[in-house]
């Protein structure tokens, strides 16, 4: 499990993007997003583009611990059932729920 820091942003996307799918490349890549208090669309791009890859590779990621800031903002975007499933069309009670995205 890889764990995000708490701020991802612009800045640091892409060491995190970087340190993320280094330290994830088994069949089922699951990623915590607890920490997570502070970040921008940045974080969306990157959780994207992490599904994409484990999905190019025969693997699924699954994104636990989002808070309901990150599920409002994948919302947003169109993406938040594409990430965290079910939970992101539940937002308003789903702050601290597990979610992931199957490839």
């Amino acid at each position: 499990m890889y764990r995000f820091p708490a701020e991802v942003d612009h800045a640091v996307a892409n060491q995190v993007l970087a340190a993320a799918a280094a330290a994830q490349n088994g069949p089922e890549r699951v990623y915590d997003l607890s920490a997570c208090d502070h970040f921008d669309s940045s974080l969306v791009a990157l959780l994207l583009e992490l599904a994409r890859g484990a999905q190019a590779a025969g693997a699924s990621a699954r994104f636990e611990g989002a808070g309901e800031k990150l599920l409002k903002l994948a919302g947003l975007y169109g993406v938040g059932a594409l990430l965290f499933g079910p939970a992101a069309r539940a937002v308003g009670g789903a702050g601290a729920s597990t979610a992931g995205a199957g490839a």
